[in-house]
């Protein structure tokens, strides 16, 4: 992606195509049905929007040990 999150994926072969879209923090995103043809060989899909999705762990240790002298 660019500074402003575009992105482009080039030189694919026509055909029918899904997508998923994920990045930390956020819930993935799969969208299907990109159909890439001779007289439409490219797709502007415009802005995705994905939703914040925080997940809590169950537990985290640390554990430490002092040095031996």
């Amino acid at each position: 992606t660019d500074e402003k999150g575009s992105f482009r994926i080039g030189d694919l072969p026509q055909g029918t195509y899904t997508i998923q879209i994920s990045f930390i923090g956020f819930a993935s995103k799969e969208i299907s049905g990109l159909v890439l043809t001779p007289l439409r060989p490219d797709l502007e899909y415009g802005n995705i929007l994905l939703r914040q999705e925080s997940k809590l762990l169950d537990e985290v240790k640390v554990v430490g040990e002092a040095a031996l002298i």
